[in-house]
C-alpha cells in the first residue's frame, strides 16, 4: 500500500462502549487519548446511537434499561466544530431484557432495539429531547417453515433500515430467518419472515445497492458463510432471492486460513467494499475479512479478497471512519491487551494495512478501580 501518512482527514471523537461506561476518545489520525467517560454500574452499552445535535441512546445488554445521555459541548472551540468533551445522564426507560442493537427510522423519531437474550424487538418513541417512551414490544416468531436441526430459540441480532426507509430487516440466527418490519403509518409490524440458506445462520446483515437494485449481504453466525440476496418489494413486505453464497474459509479445508464464524459486517460508502470480523476464533488472534462486490458476465457475487489479523483476540466491532474516503477502520477488541485498534484503509483498493496506525490499552479503558480480570473489553466503537 502506498504511504498515506500525510493524509489525515479531520476526525471527530469516537464513542466507545464497554462494561459499565461510555467513553469519549480523541483520535487525531495517529494517536488515541481519552477525553472523558461516563460510568454507570451494571451496564454493558454494546450499541450506541447519536442523534443530532447532542443526544446519545445506549442499550444495556445485561439489563432492561435503555439509556439517554447528552453530549456537553466544549465552550472553548468554535460553535460549528465537534467540541463535545463530556456526557451527562438525561433519562432511561425499561423495555425487554438484553438489548444488543439500536437503529433509527429515517427522521429519528423512532428507534428499533433488538433484544437477543429475550427474543424480542422493542420500538421506542425518540421524538422528545428529554425522554424515551416504549411504543411497543414484539416477540419474534419461530415459525418460518425452515427449521434446521441446529436452530435455537429466537434471538434477533440487528435492525437495518433498507434504502427506501420504509422497512427494517432483522436477522434472527436463532431461527435462521430474516424478519421484515413495516413502519408505514407508524405500524411497526412484522410482515414477512424468510428462511435463509442452511449453514448461514444470519448473524449480521447490511444493505448494498448496485445499478439501482438493492441487495442484502448476510454473514453467518455459525460458519464463515456469506450470501448476497436480491431484494424485491411488494405492497407490504420484501422478498429475498439468494443469488450468490460462499465461504471465507473452512476449518476442514487443508491449507486454508482458519477463520471462525462472523460476528458483524460493515459496507463502505462506495457500495463495493465489505468488511467482516470474527469472534472466539479459537486461535491467538482474530481476523477482519475483506470481500468485494464483483460482477462477472452480468452476474453479481461476493469475492473474498483479503484478510488481516487483529492483534490480541475477539474483535467485537469494526467501523469505518466518517471522512469521505473512509481512510481508517476502528476495531473494538473485547479481550487482550489492545482495547482499541485502528488500521489504515486504502480507498482505491479497499485493502487494510495490517500494521496498526494506533492502539490503546484495554487496561486504560476499564472503569477506575475495577479489576481487569473480571471485565470484558471494548464492545462498541464509532466515530461521532
Amino acid at each position: 500500500m502506498a504511504d498515506q501518512g500525510v493524509s489525515r482527514p479531520p476526525l471527530g471523537k469516537l464513542i466507545v462502549g464497554n462494561t459499565s461506561q461510555i467513553i469519549l476518545v480523541n483520535f487525531d489520525g495517529a494517536t488515541f487519548s481519552i477525553a472523558s467517560r461516563y460510568i454507570l454500574p451494571h451496564w454493558v452499552p454494546s450499541s450506541i446511537l447519536f442523534k443530532e445535535p447532542n443526544l446519545l441512546y445506549a442499550v444495556n445488554e445485561i439489563g432492561t434499561d435503555t439509556n439517554m445521555l447528552r453530549l456537553v459541548p466544549n465552550t472553548s472551540v468554535a460553535p460549528d466544530a465537534i467540541g463535545f468533551d463530556r456526557l451527562s445522564f438525561v433519562t432511561n426507560a425499561h423495555g425487554s431484557f438484553g438489548g444488543n442493537y439500536l437503529a433509527f427510522n429515517t427522521d429519528k423519531t423512532r428507534m428499533v432495539e433488538t433484544c437477543f437474550s429475550s427474543g424480542r424487538i422493542d420500538v421506542w418513541d425518540t421524538s422528545a429531547a428529554d425522554r424515551i417512551v416504549l411504543k411497543r414490544s414484539i416477540r419474534t416468531r419461530t415459525e418460518n417453515g425452515n427449521q434446521w436441526p441446529h436452530q435455537r430459540r429466537p434471538g434477533p441480532r440487528q435492525a437495518i433500515l433498507e434504502p427506501t426507509g420504509r422497512f427494517f430487516i432483522i436477522p434472527n440466527p436463532g431461527t435462521d430467518s430474516l424478519h421484515v418490519m413495516d413502519t408505514k403509518d407508524d405500524k411497526y409490524e412484522i410482515t414477512g419472515i424468510t428462511g435463509v440458506p442452511y449453514t448461514i445462520s444470519p448473524e449480521s446483515i447490511a444493505c448494498i445497492t448496485h445499478g439501482g437494485t438493492p441487495y442484502l449481504v448476510v454473514a453467518g453466525g455459525l460458519s464463515t458463510a456469506i450470501a448476497l440476496m436480491r431484494m424485491e418489494y411488494t405492497d407490504t413486505t420484501i422478498r429475498f432471492t439468494t443469488i450468490h453464497w460462499g465461504h471465507a474459509g473452512r476449518r476442514w479445508d487443508p491449507g486454508e486460513i482458519i477463520m471462525s464464524s462472523f460476528l458483524g459486517l460493515e459496507v463502505a460508502k462506495n457500495q463495493r467494499d465489505i468488511y467482516l470480523w470474527n469472534r472466539f476464533p479459537g486461535e491467538p488472534g482474530g481476523h477482519i475479512a475483506y470481500f468485494r462486490l464483483t460482477e462477472d458476465g452480468g452476474s453479481l457475487g461476493l469475492t473474498h479478497i483479503d484478510h488481516i489479523p487483529t492483534p490480541d483476540i475477539q474483535p467485537r466491532m469494526v467501523s469505518l471512519s466518517g471522512d469521505d474516503k473512509q481512510e481508517f477502520a476502528f476495531v473494538a477488541n473485547e479481550d487482550g491487551e489492545s482495547g482499541l485498534i485502528v488500521f489504515r484503509r486504502d480507498p482505491t483498493t479497499g485493502r487494510l494495512d495490517p500494521n496498526p496506525v494506533a492502539t490503546f490499552p484495554n487496561d486504560l479503558l476499564v472503569p477506575y478501580g475495577a479489576s481487569r480480570d473480571i471485565l470484558r473489553g471494548v464492545q462498541f466503537v464509532r466515530e461521532l
